[in-house]
């Protein structure tokens, strides 16, 4: 709706260009273009050229993804250089972790570390066998998961 521009997934492609750091794979974001027509406010974002295909069509992978071993050593280094990236930004919120692991799980989280993340990481938004990482908007901070603590070489 018109006046509705603005707000975290609105402005979260353009503060990641500014933040996240050049050693992170994913597309440079070039320009933005912002409008008002019919009542609606639009914004379009023009990116670098990318490639490499999606590692999937789908969020959720349909048989086995096959990937060389460099493409997920890129993808833990990627996460890592992500995670040093300060933010105010969250992706997920601790109330909603609070809330609704018990209510799927029956366990309930102990202490939660936050780090910054991509917010919308699945294997739609990876692509392979070159890596990037795609949509940005989500970025911010999320739970992180223990076996991510350890650095890699």
């Amino acid at each position: 709706m018109a006046g509705k521009a603005g707000g975290k997934l609105w402005e979260g492609p353009k503060e990641a260009e500014a933040s996240v750091p050049a050693v992170v794979p994913r597309p440079r974001l070039i320009d933005l273009a912002d409008w008002s027509a019919d009542g609606f406010d639009y914004r379009g974002e023009f990116y670098e050229r990318i490639t490499a295909p999606p590692v999937c069509r789908s969020p959720v992978a349909v048989g086995e993804v096959q990937l060389p071993e460099a493409w997920w050593h890129g993808l833990h280094r990627a996460l890592e250089h992500l995670a040093a990236v300060p933010t105010s930004r969250q992706a997920v919120r601790e109330q909603y972790i609070r809330r609704r692991v018990p209510e799927h799980t029956g366990i309930t989280p102990g202490e939660i570390t936050f780090t910054t993340c991509h917010g919308d990481l699945h294997w739609a938004n990876l692509t392979g066998p070159t890596l990037t990482l795609m949509d940005w908007e989500g970025r911010g901070s999320a739970p992180r998961p223990a076996r991510a603590q350890r650095r890699l070489g």
